[in-house]
């Protein structure tokens, strides 16, 4: 295990992807490297270990029976057996961890946690240890309507566009596993987990998670809210799954389900109308019909109620698990992520903050600073190392020219840090 701690360093230490590669290729005979690279990138493993309970002190009241686990590969298989993160399991993870090399204490964490982070992608890895190494998780993804309305033929089907977090429930074999749209694991989310175990058997439900808004929150405080709570360590609380679609988890790891759009959606409102619950509900259906003129009308509708706008889906199209055609979105501001390259410092109130983040937008450099909160502000103007080259999520009315000619954006407004991994994209 030593030798694959120096291989992980050594990936992690290159910023060029062909090295990294190169890395892989190189050792692409250590048996080891490729279980724990299985085991961690593959997102269909969850372990239910978080790193807040790996950290936690956990005592052994009921002094039941430990299991005694020997090795990572023997840890590995325990957590694919043991999920659920029972403290009788966390004390194994513990007790094995505390009895490791010292230097290998932090790596077996990651490993539990599925924290690991080297630089390096499923579609790498599938491109090294061959297709189908690693399941690629990907939902289906909208293009803008404007940029393609000639797509829109026939049949449509128009619901509000949510401003939250896109997740998708998966059950499997009675087991119920949430993820984000990038396939990473959402712990503790227990009201949801709960009713979840009353919905169909091996289906993906995809949708959009939103805190319930008791406050009467504006859309942008809203979406604030819903990240605060879904990333916080613990049970979740108060969020709502807002599921849009509904399809087999065969055909979600395929790639497509080429069932219609209008019967999928038709299935899932019998399933919802059924059981009625508080924690699932099912987004609504705003027109069915061929009249695009209806598009705008309720696209003027979203921005009265402080919506983000609305999603057109083509009545007759499969459900694919790539940025399609076939779903469109139409949203009052546009959005795109872009990489921050720079920081500028404020004046009057924030003399001493953050003023704006510099960002580059096809080539150009836009100064954007709108949309931060004072928490903010500090937070960023105290980690620029850590946030320089990082990938933000800029909303802007529409692209225009800056003074030199150039390219820029109208209203350029900040609403959150992507993740980590994240890359830069303009639709």
């Amino acid at each position: 295990m030593i030798d694959v701690l120096k291989i992980f360093n050594e990936i992690k230490s290159i910023s060029s992807r062909g090295i990294k590669e190169e890395i892989l290729k190189k050792n692409k005979n250590n048996q080891l490297l490729e279980n724990v690279l299985k085991f961690v990138f593959n997102p269909y493993i969850v372990t239910g270990v978080s790193k807040k309970k790996i950290n936690k002190k956990v005592n052994n009241t009921s002094n039941l029976s430990i299991p005694i686990i020997s090795n990572i590969v023997k840890m590995m298989d325990y957590l694919k057996e043991n999920n659920t993160g029972k403290y009788l399991d966390i004390l194994a993870i513990q007790n094995f961890i505390k009895l490791a090399p010292k230097e290998l204490q932090e790596l077996y964490t990651q490993i539990a946690t599925k924290s690991l982070k080297i630089g390096i992608t499923a579609k790498t890895l599938n491109k090294i240890y061959g297709k189908g190494f690693i399941p690629e998780f990907n939902v289906m993804l909208a293009n803008k309507y404007f940029d393609r309305i000639e797509k829109v033929k026939g049949e449509f089907i128009i619901t509000t566009k949510l401003d939250g977090g896109r997740s998708v429930i998966i059950k499997d074999n009675g087991k119920i596993k949430i993820f984000t749209r990038q396939g990473q694991s959402i712990e503790d989310l227990v009201e949801i987990e709960e009713e979840a175990k009353l919905l169909p058997d091996n289906m993906v439900y995809d949708g959009e998670l939103l805190l319930r808004n008791d406050k009467g929150l504006k859309s942008k405080d809203l979406y604030r809210a819903t990240m605060k709570e879904t990333r916080k360590d613990g049970i979740k609380k108060n969020l709502i799954f807002n599921c849009f679609d509904i399809l087999p988890l065969e055909d979600f790891k395929n790639g497509i389900c080429k069932k219609p759009c209008k019967d999928r959606k038709s299935e899932l409102h019998e399933i919802m109308k059924n059981l009625k619950l508080k924690h699932i509900i099912e987004v609504p259906i705003l027109y069915i019909g061929k009249d695009q003129n209806t598009v705008s009308e309720l696209l003027e509708k979203a921005r009265n109620n402080d919506e983000e706008g609305v999603m057109v889906n083509i009545s007759n199209a499969p459900y694919e698990c790539k940025r399609s055609n076939n779903l469109l979105k139409v949203k009052v501001m546009q959005s795109a992520d872009l990489k921050i390259i720079g920081f500028e410092k404020g004046d009057g109130k924030f003399s001493n903050t953050l003023g704006k983040i510099i960002v580059n937008y096809k080539g150009y450099k836009v100064g954007c600073g709108s949309g931060f909160t004072d928490e903010d502000r500090e937070y960023i103007w105290n980690n620029q190392d850590k946030l320089l080259g990082r990938i933000a999520e800029i909303q802007y009315f529409e692209e225009t020219k800056n003074q030199n000619g150039g390219i820029s954006i109208r209203f350029p407004v900040f609403k959150s840090i992507r993740e980590e991994g994240k890359e830069v994209s303009y639709k």
